[in-house]
């Protein structure tokens, strides 16, 4: 039984024994850390991150998410994806604060230095295997922006990124899945992943850093949202056409027609998927898909659409995280799979607003309560471990169960 569960019976003797255990998950951005310039100690790159993963392990951690994507590169030694280099970050060379992980004082261009040492990834499965965690690689797959270079793939081809209604702008760094070319690229990467890592899983996420309409300003539907006014390339627009007589470019943005189209865009995506779960069944780990409650609904989703529902239901997929908090009622996915379904939270506990770092505190504990008593999830994934590590959380792990 895992160190989570054993506290919590000791605190609460036989009642606790009605609890299901739960899988406790650290979401470690390594990006994060690395370039945090009184983080990580560049003379022993692998010492680094066998110590941290370590200490996760004597804390009672049962799984690290190694986040390989970072906005158009990749953290580990890839021969599909472009590989975080200094070229990627060279107009990155200032130092800067992050204000959601402790405002640490950090400095962009280490990720490369750290890369050019070791493979990040391979270092963290090794070192998670050796103390008992699993570790899954976490991608993005609507995020290849921000620090690709003009070699990237999705640089070199804006064609396959969301169009707008127009025609005459795209969505920079946000893939098309209604393009076999973008499919495999994709699954290029996943046949990577499970062939040269001994990966336990892969996380696949819909969390995105590329410039979305109205980022920042509100999440609702509107016109020329990214669900509702992007898109429209033009796989997507011939399929809606044979289906249902029409170009969906014409049709009003709160009409049924529209949320078809929305509905279609993740249906090739959800085709994506299902060819990705084919992969890592053959090669024997798990695929688990994020999505937002927001974004499961094609009536709500502002970005992207991932259909939640469907996924439960034909068993795309191995796990399903809803963000939200750790105390997400995850009965509907429960019941659409029949109970054959991993199902698990995603929470943040970044410090909101800046320098308020005790709310990195009070959320990491009161996610752990949630996720402790939360009769309807496996367990929960904190986002991220940079903030447990910088703030000392981890005693928190232990009062969470008294």
């Amino acid at each position: 039984m895992r160190c989570v569960a054993i506290i919590l019976a000791l605190s609460l003797g036989a009642q606790a024994m009605a609890i299901e255990d739960k899988e406790l998950t650290l979401n470690l951005d390594f990006f994060d850390v690395a370039i945090g310039t009184d983080c990580w100690d560049l003379k022993d790159n692998a010492g680094e991150m066998d110590r941290l993963m370590a200490v996760a392990a004597h804390y009672g951690v049962d799984r690290i998410l190694f986040r390989v994507s970072i906005c158009g590169v990749v953290a580990y030694h890839s021969d599909v994806m472009y590989t975080a280099d200094r070229s990627a970050f060279a107009d990155r060379q200032g130092r800067m604060l992050d204000t959601g992980v402790g405002n640490i004082p950090s400095f962009i261009p280490r990720m490369a230095l750290v890369m050019e040492d070791i493979d990040p990834l391979r270092e963290c499965v090794e070192a998670c295997h050796r103390y008992g965690m699993e570790c899954w690689a976490w991608v993005t797959t609507w995020d290849s922006k921000y620090y690709a270079p003009p070699e990237e793939f999705f640089q070199r081809h804006p064609e396959y990124t969301w169009v707008s209604r127009d025609g005459s702008t795209h969505i920079e760094g946000v893939p098309c899945y209604a393009y076999p070319e973008v499919r495999e690229y994709r699954l290029n990467q996943m046949r990577e992943l499970v062939s040269e890592y001994d990966i336990d899983g892969i996380y696949l996420s819909m969390r995105s850093h590329s410039s979305w309409p109205y980022r920042g300003v509100h999440s609702q539907p509107v016109a020329d949202s990214g669900a509702r006014g992007y898109g429209y390339n033009a796989p997507v627009v011939a399929e809606y056409r044979r289906r249902y007589g029409i170009d969906p470019r014409e049709v009003p943005y709160d009409s049924l027609e529209a949320l078809r189209f929305v509905q279609l865009k993740a249906e090739f995506f959800k085709t994506w998927l299902a060819d990705v779960h084919a992969l890592t069944q053959a090669s024997g780990v798990d695929l688990a898909m994020n999505t937002s409650l927001e974004a499961a609904d094609p009536i709500t989703a502002a970005w992207m659409h991932v259909p939640a529902d469907d996924l439960a239901r034909e068993h795309v997929v191995d796990e399903l995280c809803i963000i939200g908090g750790a105390g997400m009622d995850m009965n509907r996915w429960r019941v659409l799979a029949d109970g054959n379904l991993k199902t698990t939270t995603f929470t943040s506990i970044h410090s909101r607003p800046p320098g308020e770092y005790e709310k990195s505190r009070d959320a990491f504990r009161r996610g752990l309560r949630e996720m402790l008593t939360n009769p309807t999830s496996d367990g929960a994934c904190f986002h991220e471990f940079a903030n447990v590590y910088y703030f000392s959380l981890w005693d928190e792990i232990a009062a969470a169960a008294r």
